[in-house]
């Protein structure tokens, strides 16, 4: 049912991007990808839905809206680097949508937003545009990996267990970056 909505939201997304604020969510939230320990291999098939699937744009975009809208471009990127570092990597799904969704829509899940049971609809069209440019600059390669690879991220305001795990590749935007 949550996918359901979360594709209902692309479409109204796509139809006429709302203005607004999601001051409130983002604060309520505290969301971080790799809230949970990070995951290894996961079926594509439970990740992916078997309708209208968005495209790896879409998915990049709307998980940089909601993992670092707040902050600026090079921190967006830095979270889209992650993102394609995770598709190129054989631990993970092989596609953008695949990664945003590994661990399905029930916590313990990769990108906080996906499984929050909130709604995903991007309310500010200024910060969902930056989204969609960062994420198209980061898919069509004319964007430089800050992150050395990096296959992890957290908030810097947490400390989960797992992070110890890896090492620090780069700070931005209030995240802090790991590789393996």
């Amino acid at each position: 049912m949550l996918r359901s909505l979360w594709l209902f939201a692309f479409a109204l997304l796509a139809a006429s991007c709302a203005g607004g604020s999601d001051a409130g969510r983002e604060a309520a939230r505290g969301g971080v990808a790799g809230a949970a320990p990070p995951a290894k291999p996961v079926s594509e098939a439970a990740t992916a839905s078997a309708s209208a699937e968005p495209s790896d744009l879409d998915c990049m975009a709307m998980a940089l809206y909601h993992e670092a809208r707040g902050e600026g471009d090079a921190a967006m990127e830095a979270v889209a680097h992650v993102i394609r570092n995770r598709k190129d990597d054989d631990g993970f799904p092989s596609t953008v949508c695949g990664v945003v969704r590994q661990g399905g829509e029930t916590p313990p899940c990769q990108f906080s937003f996906w499984c929050d049971g909130r709604s995903d609809v991007a309310r500010n069209k200024r910060a969902y545009t930056r989204a969609e440019a960062a994420a198209r600059r980061v898919l069509s390669g004319q964007s430089a990996d800050p992150t050395e690879g990096a296959l992890y991220f957290h908030a810097e305001r947490v400390s989960p267990s797992w992070a110890s795990s890896f090492r620090e590749t780069h700070r931005s935007g209030g995240h802090i970056f790991l590789a393996e």
